[in-house]
């Protein structure tokens, strides 16, 4: 849900990046007509004086630091920010329609999806299915069972969530000790993040404020 609403956010973005895109490549052709009359008018008024050169500035070529002697710059190519504070290029992909799979990094669709038996205590906590343990920090893994051809077995295809310490214990069989049919599939499920730095997950900050060294 919450990549979904990223995606919506990034769709109005793009949206209006594209709108001011095309309202900024209007203004440029109304400025280049413009500069083609401009250009027109002042090629008949010079034309009885063609033959009077206009001596060029010296300092232009000694004196490079100057101001009017830098380079334009390419207001086509460049990087701008919008009133918005969108970052405006000349070109710019839309964003993806669905959420990327966190496995094949695809469009996610529904089939990808995995329902979890997940199993609770009465501290609202999701335990092991096999041993029981709360499971906060640890890693867990979701054993997924084979499909067969019994619609009875079928009717139940949910992954079982235990500890890979504890099925690692079990000695890693292909057959799941809770339901006892056989496993498709194993997934490593994404563990629950702590302040600590030593839990294994990534500590980023998201507010700095001003400290004393």
């Amino acid at each position: 849900l919450k990549k979904t609403q990223e995606l919506k956010q990034k769709q109005l973005e793009y949206d209006r990046w594209k709108q001011s895109q095309e309202q900024q490549l209007l203004m440029e052709q109304d400025k280049k007509r413009k500069a083609e009359m401009e250009k027109f008018e002042t090629a008949q008024k010079v034309v009885a004086a063609k033959k009077q050169r206009v001596e060029v500035n010296p300092l232009n070529r000694t004196s490079y630091w100057l101001a009017q002697s830098q380079p334009e710059r390419n207001k086509t190519t460049a990087t701008t920010t919008t009133s918005d504070g969108i970052p405006s290029t000349s070109s710019r992909t839309p964003p993806p329609t669905r959420p990327a799979s966190p496995n094949s990094q695809r469009p996610l669709r529904r089939k990808d999806l995995v329902e979890l038996d997940l199993k609770w205590n009465s501290d609202d906590q999701v335990v092991c299915a096999i041993s029981e343990k709360s499971i906060t920090t640890q890693q867990a893994l979701a054993l997924i069972p084979k499909v067969s051809g019994d619609k009875q077995k079928n009717n139940n295809n949910k992954a079982q969530v235990v500890l890979e310490q504890v099925y690692s214990d079990l000695g890693n069989d292909k057959i799941c000790p809770v339901t006892g049919r056989k496993i498709a599939k194993i997934l490593k499920l994404q563990k629950g993040g702590s302040s600590f730095a030593s839990s294994g997950g990534i500590v980023e900050a998201k507010q700095y404020r001003p400290t004393m060294t």
